[in-house]
């Protein structure tokens, strides 16, 4: 039906109120007569409800005296004026240094003028609504209330109400209430305080304001809020209310320092209770107002409207428990509006509740598109997303909003036109019958008649999945899914298994990343966590890299579990790239369980495979796709780019023009397009993965001289000397054939022919029958040492770690005899050095002991068979909390055989007599302990 209008006046009050019903939906507009006024909209769940609740509305109206205006469809009276567009706030986070703002200042300069812009032309046809009960509007303390009628009996009738004002507190139960002040306050100010009359209100406020002077709010921090105050805000006794919330400081309720404030006092409905929208506006960004309950969100609303989303969209962002982010979230999901889009979208990407954005934008297509065009024209996360978003419209086939948007925003016509024109290569439809046989029958072996997928997720946008260049179609792709949904065994589902056989890997990969993303974005649903082993089933390297940065994060964000899951995924997936990124994270990682559970990973891959970790690790080193010289060629068609690898082991591009150049240049008109952009793809990828994977190495190669580690020689010259990225660190080392632990026959290099020189640059014939080592300064005289350091001198060769030119130490002639290094009796060390500096040299943390403590480490060397035991008092905690700021090292010494011989103490079997221990051994052990003490606190 039309809208229709009506008005009351009475003297007093000079009201309007009109309501239209548009499907299952009614929308009811009030206010002063010729204001703006305010508008909400409910939806039910059949037309016919919304018809019967507008009708009920109109009666209620229409009994208290309002008038109706209505005449074919006009009103007789002026109508209102209709809502203006708000302004819409754009997406940002307070700066650090952002200045403060007395409230003067603020109220006085237009309030938001550093967020605000005006809203643009909307041709998409959607509205500025949010979605406010009458009921809501009673957070709201200034100006004419829109008509409310309480459904529910008062608490108190308004002349107990008044009796009580004398005395406050007996308005709440102390057991059950004094920790959560919104729940009483909430019923009186839904119940008691709408049926005071004007004159009830005002002998109210008289009773309250001898009670409520500023010298009487409480001065300790973690005293509650006071009934009295917590009344005089909802009676609207405004200057006194703002006496108490101008005394606190700026920024005082924001989560970061507010602790006792907004746990005991909740500053929101305090500064709810002054009397004007812009001194709630100026305040509360003064503040930094934390948002912490979801009525305080509706009561913002109630306040702002959609001018100062962005303190919401802070507040859902500091929320670190799900449950509670997600119940803010639901109240600003109230909001239908375009200036919402943005801040959807950050919480999407950043909030612990994103599927309730993500929802949103769903819901709200063409809000969404008109809120979220302009940043598809910036750069960065925000408009990468945004570009996704409309990717994702455009492929549900609604172009139509993505025209609208162009209309709306012609600074983001460029790019919301490049969507709309951009064509994903077409690939011709895979039907069963021409499918390979094997991957035919399992997927005839599927389940026919899947169940709906989740909403969150839409295969019409996820990556192809191609074999032999053809598609598979997207009836298939929803079977495939939902048997990965309902899949119970423990072996892979046979399709996988065909699909890794037949399907071209990159269209995998790219498929499997696609569906974790839509599963993250939708908030990991535990339900749903079948999108994790998807990636194992079916993902390749990309799929890997991509998901190591996140496994290494989540037992900081509270999700262990969801990590060691991700451990067994990246075991799943196997390939070079993957172990390589499971054995990343065994080797260096702050989350002491997870790294111990990747390491337990390696220890049983290498068993399952018959050889020792260390074989492993040598066998999982990925090539990166580089040929057996070291070098990979990445092409745009009419020119190519050779890889070089300079001194400092960092990547850099030779071009046609023999110019070294950092990164891939732009392409140009010459070039072909398609290729240019699958070279520049790639070459993200591979700097990202040379880095991460040299690192580990380096810090393995260096621990394999440490720890004097043996090649056989086929073993090195294939995993080492002609592997395509070992080879760049081999050919910056001495290297060394060994006829006992400590004894060099001859030392030697690799050059950059691959062939084996001695210091004079002669050619130098391996003995099959000797083991390889990287050479340890103290195996070589100085004689030979200087020849080398020559050598690498007129060659330019930098090694990746310390070899010549490393440190040794030797024992003094009286501790020979001793069985313990007792150099560093009162040194002390802070606790957080003290972790990171012997974990980053390869030493272990023993077993916890009384209390959790742990107070000793070990360092195992192979090639000596001895293992180095170090003690430290008072020890650190083994869940993460130090016992003390500061250690101190007691003991170490040292015992033949692995820590795991010795599980309760070392001293089940005599410390090694020092002189008898290995000089290496002896060398590397003082070399750290010199390096943990050497910043002593």
């Amino acid at each position: 039906m039309s809208e229709r209008t009506f008005e009351f006046q009475d003297g007093k009050s000079n009201k309007f109120w009109a309501i239209s019903v548009s499907g299952d939906s009614h929308t009811a507009r009030y206010g002063k007569i010729g204001s703006k006024g305010q508008s909400t909209t409910k939806t039910f769940p059949t037309a016919e409800k919304a018809q019967a609740d507008a009708d009920k509305l109109i009666a209620e109206k229409t009994g208290k005296g309002y008038k109706e205006t209505t005449v074919g469809g006009a009103t007789e009276a002026s109508e209102p004026e209709p809502p203006a567009e708000e302004p819409e706030v754009v997406p940002k986070k307070a700066a650090a240094n952002e200045p403060k703002t007395a409230v003067a200042e603020v109220a006085a300069s237009e309030p938001l003028a550093e967020v605000a812009i005006t809203a643009p032309a909307n041709p998409l046809a959607v509205s500025n609504d949010i979605e406010l009960s009458p009921e809501d509007s009673l957070w709201v303390t200034y100006g004419e209330r829109p008509p409310f009628t309480p459904t529910t009996a008062e608490k108190f009738t308004p002349t107990q109400f008044l009796a009580k004002l004398d005395n406050p507190e007996q308005f709440f139960d102390k057991k059950t209430d004094w920790r959560q002040p919104f729940k009483w306050l909430n019923e009186l100010m839904k119940t008691t305080i709408p049926r005071l009359s004007d004159a009830e209100q005002e002998q109210a406020r008289a009773i309250l304001r001898p009670q409520v002077a500023l010298i009487n709010w409480p001065s300790q921090n973690s005293d509650y809020l006071p009934p009295a105050f917590a009344l005089a805000a909802l009676l609207g006794l405004h200057d006194e209310t703002e006496a108490v919330v101008a005394s606190w400081a700026d920024e005082s309720a924001s989560l970061k320092v507010a602790g006792y404030l907004l746990h005991y006092k909740h500053p929101a409905r305090m500064v709810f209770g002054l009397g004007s929208r812009e001194k709630v506006l100026a305040h509360g960004r003064r503040l930094k107002l934390h948002l912490d309950h979801p009525e305080y969100v509706v009561g913002w609303l109630a306040h702002t409207g959609t001018d100062a989303l962005d303190m919401i969209r802070d507040s859902i962002l500091a929320t670190d428990r799900k449950e509670d982010a997600a119940k803010l979230l639901e109240e600003f999901c109230r909001v239908k509006s375009p200036v919402a889009a943005p801040f959807m979208l950050e919480l999407m990407l950043d909030s612990k509740a994103p599927a309730l954005a993500r929802s949103w934008l769903s819901q709200n297509p063409a809000s969404a598109a008109d809120g979220l065009a302009r940043l598809a024209a910036g750069k960065g996360k925000l408009a990468d997303a945004t570009k996704e978003f409309f990717t994702e419209l455009k492929a549900k086939g609604q172009t139509e909003l993505i025209l609208a948007a162009i209309a709306a925003h012609p600074e983001a016509a460029t790019a919301l036109q490049a969507i709309l024109d951009h064509q994903e290569k077409a690939h011709p439809i895979l039907d069963r019958a021409a499918m390979p046989g094997e991957l035919r029958e399992a997927f005839e072996a599927m389940v026919k008649k899947p169940s709906p997928l989740p909403d969150w997720i839409s295969v019409a946008t996820l990556p192809p999945i191609l074999v032999a260049g053809a598609r598979l179609t997207e009836a298939d792709v929803v079977v495939m899914l939902d048997w990965f949904r309902v899949f119970k065994g423990e072996d892979r589902p046979a399709v996988t298994v065909a699909l890794k056989k037949h399907a071209e890997a990159r269209s995998l990969d790219a498929f499997a990343w696609a569906v974790f993303q839509a599963w993250g974005k939708a908030g990991f649903p535990p339900k749903d966590k079948w999108c994790f082993q998807t990636c194992g089933w079916i993902g390749g390297d990309n799929t890997a890299r991509q998901l190591t940065p996140s496994i290494r994060e989540w037992p900081g964000q509270s999700q262990h579990q969801r990590a060691k899951v991700g451990l067994e995924v990246l075991r799943m997936i196997g390939t070079d790239i993957a172990l390589t990124m499971l054995n990343g994270i065994a080797q260096k990682l702050k989350f002491a369980a997870l790294k111990a559970r990747a390491r337990e990973l390696m220890e049983l891959i290498a068993t399952d495979r018959g050889m020792s970790r260390a074989e492993l690790e040598d066998r999982i080193v990925p090539d990166l796709d580089l040929d057996e010289n070291g070098v990979r060629v990445f092409d745009y068609g009419p020119r190519q780019f050779r890889l070089v690898i300079g001194p400092d082991l960092k990547p850099a591009v030779k071009g046609p023009d023999d110019k070294v150049k950092t990164s891939l240049p732009a392409p140009n008109s010459k070039d072909d397009a398609e290729k240019a952009k699958v070279a520049k793809a790639d070459w993200t990828a591979f700097t990202k993965t040379l880095k991460g994977v040299l690192e580990l190495q380096r810090a393995r190669l260096e621990q394999a001289m440490v720890t004097m580690r043996r090649w056989s020689v086929p073993d090195f010259e294939t995993f080492l000397v002609k592997h395509p990225v070992m080879t760049h660190l081999t050919r910056r080392l001495v290297w060394g054939q060994y006829t006992s632990p400590t004894a060099v026959a001859a030392a030697f290099r690799v050059t950059d022919e691959f062939e084996i020189a001695d210091a004079g640059d002669k050619p130098l014939a391996l003995d099959p029958a000797l083991p390889v080592g990287l050479v340890h300064p103290m195996h070589l005289a100085e004689a030979d040492k200087n020849a080398w350091g020559q050598v690498f001198g007129d060659y330019e060769i930098v090694p990746p770690f310390p070899q010549l030119a490393r440190p040794v130490y030797a024992l003094e002639e009286k501790e020979k005899a001793e069985t313990s290094l007792n150099r560093f009796p009162t040194d002390r060390i802070h606790t957080g050095k003290f972790r990171g500096d012997t974990e980053k040299r390869g030493w272990e943390k023993g077993p916890a002991r009384d209390g959790g403590a742990i107070w000793e480490y070990s360092k195992w060397y192979p090639a000596a068979g001895v293992t180095a035991f170090l003690t430290i008092e008072p020890g650190v905690n083994a869940g993460g909390f130090d016992l003390d700021d500061e250690q101190t090292i007691t003991d170490c010494h040292f015992v033949t055989g692995t820590a795991a011989s010795y599980p309760y103490s070392t001293r089940e079997k005599p410390a090694l007599v020092l002189g008898t221990v290995n000089p290496v051994v002896v060398s590397e052990t003082l070399a750290d302990l010199y390096a943990l003490t050497s910043k002593s606190a």
